[in-house]
């Protein structure tokens, strides 16, 4: 599952990841709350720039939660080596490796 406003889910929903949740300003602290209590979710990947604006102690259970296994993706640069890294660590596979 996808969650990020509509910019950052656009780019997941036309490489075919249909369950994205659209994270706005009025939504942000219910989405999150919600993504931390349910366990229907494996993985969640997450844009950066939402889980700086929730509240800290929010923000913490998101990054310690281990179900759903949390990916936050910035759009900074290095992001994609650090999202290679993230999902090395998660099940010990290179994606990126021909």
């Amino acid at each position: 599952m996808v969650f990020g406003d509509k910019e950052f889910t656009l780019g997941f929903r036309l490489a075919g990841v249909r369950d994205c949740i659209e994270v706005t300003d009025e939504n942000r602290v219910e989405v999150f709350r919600e993504l931390v209590s349910s366990k229907e979710n494996g993985i969640a990947v997450l844009n950066q720039k939402d889980v700086d604006l929730v509240p800290e102690r929010i923000r913490e259970d998101v990054e310690n939660s281990i179900s759903p296994t949390t990916v936050t993706i910035s759009d900074e640069y290095g992001a994609e080596e650090t999202l290679r890294k993230m999902i090395l660590k998660s099940i010990g596979v290179d994606l990126w490796e021909n």
